[in-house]
């Protein structure tokens, strides 16, 4: 079984109508046969785009709940908060890739599981490509 890191972008592609492109719709298919692994960050970015969602309208608070219901579901492993060394790592990781430190972690816990990253954020993804990890592009 392939571990892929989920970024928050892909449960917005997946939940979030208009964020929706094929890829990510194909990549939803083959959800139920994968193994996920996240940063600690990742229920509350997922709780903080759904929310940004429901706020301009493109979900309803049942639908937020439903979507919640939904990421529980995929019994994604959400990797512990770093010690002092590892958000140094992470800092380290960001300032070469010219990522944000959130972005950073996401790519971290990639490089430390030996996992494919599936993202839609095209620095990110480069970013993976570039330290030689499977990345899944599902902005198109």
């Amino acid at each position: 079984m392939t571990t892929t890191v989920l970024d928050a972008s892909v449960i917005a592609a997946w939940l979030v109508p208009s964020q929706s492109t094929p890829a990510s719709e194909v990549f939803l298919k083959e959800a139920a046969e994968g193994r996920f692994l996240a940063p600690y960050i990742f229920p509350a970015e997922c709780r903080s785009l759904l929310l940004r969602a429901e706020r301009r309208g493109g979900l309803t608070t049942k639908e937020v709940a439903v979507a919640l219901d939904f990421v529980d579901k995929l019994a994604i492993q959400v990797m512990p908060m770093l010690d002092r060394a590892g958000h140094d790592d992470v800092l380290a990781l960001a300032r070469r890739e010219t990522l944000s430190l959130y972005d950073a972690l996401y790519l971290y816990v990639a490089i430390e599981a030996d996992a494919r990253l599936a993202s839609r954020d095209g620095g990110m993804l480069m970013a993976a490509a570039r330290r030689g990890l499977v990345a899944l592009d599902l902005r198109a």
